[in-house]
């Protein structure tokens, strides 16, 4: 009987229904049993031998023994016993009496007890058994390999008798089968149908309890929720309270209830009328009330109330709450103090908008109203962006503090003198800015910014007082006009910002206006640095040298080396014109180590071909001096080449010495102390003093073209020439004189103990090639 369900229950059910099955298949086979051992007795009783019946009782007694004990042995133990004891009696028969009915019905019997406790497979597995067991026994009779204690009729072993017999088996065999299968399939549809039924029945009542405990669940959420509304409504320090469409209070929390002073008990059922007075926030609710019943929806506003304690901002709320039928039921009111938040916020602004040392319009507000002003078509205004000149020299020297505060008092000061719509705004370290609208036509308005720029540049001179020490800066500014110089914010701050670095370069403390010729070139600027960043990778980078000649015998002494520069571009550029350049952008200290090796290069050939040995100076700008570790990096380099330090002369110009006093000196004295010699080039052109320059490590001053220019014109010039040799050798320096083209230079200088020449009447810079002529001329 095939049937898999996988319910325990009917499982079980099923077990108890097969145990019962077997029990009465048992008692059948053994009636059966009993009945033909009694008469296979008698038979062979009769014949005079009873061996047979001795197999048969033995079966039998088997049987009895395993029911005996049939709570220990497996159900398919016991089956299988069955049908093997049905099996070997139908042997038996068949041996004893031949191809008789009996036998076949005990073949029969063991594969029909088969199907009904067994699977299908091991039904038609006894079925064929006992067909082939029936053709054995029927070949030994025929055959007369088995004999019988009978005579046995012609008939018995025909070949009729044999096809009508298995004809009859077959039939039974089949009809049995047919029969017991659609019990089988019977019986299975029920089970399903029952394990169906059973399978929803519990899953119906599982789900009725899962409905049940999600329905309490909900309940005790809800009520837990409510208990949370209710604590939280009872907690906050908001007035919540509702009141009628009459505006009569059906509840209210406790913080409301201790703004009213009145206790919670008091207030249900009380008119709000009744509470006016209490508090203002309650009095100026009538309007907002008034709107929530004629338009049953919320409305939010703010209420700004006066105290003596200061001014009280709350954010009020006022919901309706509607019933099914679209009726109002109550009106439910809270009262948030934003009171702190409106003063972070306020902070939060001031933080975004303005200048936190200053209280100035910072960067981004700034952005922000030019932007603004951009949008409104047809609008003309101005912009001044100045920083202050040596407040970075300041600053560094005495501390930020005072930094600090010098930027302060600029604003303080700036603030009083400028005109009250000019916004004054803080666009970073000491970087200002002012924005000018148009009064009248645009005339008016370069007149107002030229004057007002003015006014800050005279104002910026004037001396802050910092701790008793009075300290002076400038200003340099640049002057923009909207839409003349700039349509959009970034391009008016860009060319501002080049207006106010001309004023810078062109001496500082003065305004200038944007035009195209300080754009063309800031351009040509940019062009520049643009060629000069792949100078070396084109090779076109060379140096000349200049002799430097001996006022004694007129021999030379060494050479100056001169960065030039033959552009694939430009085609030969002026130092005058790309060396400002290199210095704006920082690239002068690539190019400064390129020429200060080069120039030890040099020093290495003239070894090679003359006895004699030459200095070469080499010019290094402030931004060099500057670097970290350039003393130790230039010792590192000429330790590298091999050169003699006292072979080297590095050259600065007067102007290095009124920047950083403190690091140059630092920077040179440990050039110094290594052997290099440090000249002063250019040396008339600044405002330093020969007492001055005292307190710097230096071994040459080379005194400025343009005093040489003057010998033999003015006699003021040729006594002034004269005074800064005798004072220079006093301090112990050597003299050079640059520009020197005539014999009549030539000869005052002479006189006047000039130690050395430099100048196109004894050499113009010269090429490597005519740099070894000359030294090989001597």
């Amino acid at each position: 009987m095939d049937m898999k369900i996988e319910d325990p229950a009917i499982e079980s059910s099923m077990h108890d229904m097969k145990e019962r099955l077997l029990s009465r298949i048992f008692l059948s086979v053994l009636g059966v049993g009993f009945i033909f051992t009694v008469v296979n007795f008698i038979n062979e009783w009769v014949l005079g031998s009873v061996q047979m019946t001795y197999a048969v009782i033995l079966f039998y007694s088997i049987l009895l023994v395993m029911h005996a004990f049939r709570r220990r042995i497996h159900f398919e133990i016991r089956a299988y016993t069955i049908i093997f004891i049905l099996f070997g009696t139908g042997i038996v028969s068949g041996l004893t009496y031949g191809m008789v009915g009996s036998s076949m019905l005990f073949y029969v019997g063991a594969a029909y007890v088969a199907m009904l406790l067994l699977s299908k497979r091991e039904t038609i597995y006894w079925m064929a058994m006992t067909l082939f067991i029936y053709l054995v026994i029927y070949v030994f009779w025929v055959s007369g390999i088995l004999t019988y204690e009978f005579s046995v009729m012609d008939y018995a072993v025909s070949e009729t008798t044999l096809i009508s017999r298995m004809v009859a088996f077959i039939f039974f065999v089949g009809l049995l089968i047919f029969s017991q299968w659609m019990v089988n399939e019977f019986l299975v549809d029920k089970m399903n149908d029952l394990k169906q039924t059973h399978d929803e029945l519990r899953l119906s009542d599982k789900q009725l309890i899962e409905q049940y405990n999600e329905i309490l669940d909900n309940r005790e959420e809800i009520k837990l929720k409510e208990e949370q509304y209710r604590s939280i409504v009872e907690n906050t320090e908001d007035l919540i309270y509702a009141v009628t469409p009459e505006r009569t209070l059906i509840t209210a929390n406790s913080s409301f209830s201790a703004f009213v002073k009145m206790e919670q008990s008091e207030l249900i059922g009380t008119s709000l009328d009744k509470l006016k007075g209490l508090a203002t926030l309650i009095d100026e609710n009538d309007r907002n009330l008034d709107h929530v019943l004629a338009m049953k929806e919320p409305i939010q506003f703010v209420q700004r109330i006066e105290k003596p304690s200061g001014r009280q901002i709350y954010h009020t709320d006022i919901t309706p709450v509607m019933h099914a039928d679209g009726s109002l039921t109550m009106m439910l009111i809270k009262h948030h103090d934003v009171t702190e938040l409106v003063h972070k916020d306020e902070q939060i602004e001031q933080l975004a908008y303005f200048d936190q040392l200053t209280g100035l319009v910072n960067r981004y507000h700034f952005e922000a109203i030019i932007s603004e002003k951009i949008k409104d078509i047809g609008h003309q205004f101005g912009i001044i962006y100045f920083d202050l000149d040596h407040f970075k020299k300041i600053n560094d020297t005495i501390g930020h503090f005072a930094g600090d505060y010098l930027l302060k008092q600029v604003a303080e000061t700036l603030q009083g003198v400028l005109p009250d719509d000019a916004t004054l705004a803080r666009l970073g370290g000491d970087e200002f800015a002012v924005v000018l609208d148009e009064t009248s036509e645009g005339h008016a308005l370069m007149r107002l910014l030229e004057e007002v720029a003015d006014t800050i540049v005279k104002t910026a001179r004037k001396p802050v007082n910092i701790d008793g020490v009075h300290y002076y800066i400038s200003a340099s500014a640049g002057i923009v006009v909207y839409p003349e110089h700039g349509r959009s914010h970034d391009e008016l701050m860009k060319n501002v910002d080049t207006a106010m670095y001309k004023a810078k370069n062109d001496g500082k403390n003065k305004c200038i206006f944007f035009n195209a010729e300080i754009k063309d070139e800031t351009d040509q600027s940019i062009l520049l640095e643009a060629h000069l960043r792949h100078a070396f990778e084109y090779d076109e980078m060379y140096v000349d040298y200049q002799p430097l000649v001996s006022g004694k015998n007129e021999h030379v002494r060494g050479f100056e080396a001169l960065m030039r520069w033959n552009s694939n571009y430009f085609g030969p550029v002026s130092p005058a014109v790309f060396i400002p350049v290199l210095e704006q952008t920082g690239m002068i200290v690539e190019f400064g180590e390129w020429i200060l090796k080069e120039a030890l290069n040099k020093i290495h050939e003239l070894e090679k071909v003359s006895d004699q040995s030459y200095v070469v100076s080499v010019n290094v700008s402030l931004l060099q001096l500057k670097q970290e570790r350039f003393a130790t990096n230039v010792k590192r380099i000429m330790d590298e080449w091999g050169v003699n330090p006292a072979s080297v002369e590095l050259e600065i110009t007067e102007s290095i010495l009124a920047d950083d006093v403190e690091l140059i000196i630092n920077v040179l004295s440990e050039l110094k102390q290594y052997g290099i010699r440090i000249a002063l080039d250019d040396f008339g052109t600044g405002y330093s003093s020969l007492s001055y320059l005292r307190k710097f490590p230096l071994d040459t001053l080379k005194i400025d073209k343009s005093f040489s220019e003057g010998i033999g014109q003015q006699q003021k010039q040729l006594e002034l020439i004269g005074s800064i040799i005798q004072m220079a050798h006093k301090i112990g320096l050597e003299v050079v004189a640059e520009g020197i083209e005539e014999p009549e230079q030539v000869a005052y200088l002479k006189r006047h103990h000039c130690d050395y020449f430099q100048g196109y009447y004894f050499h113009k810079p010269l090429n490597d090639k005519d740099l070894l002529k000359v030294v090989k001329t001597g």
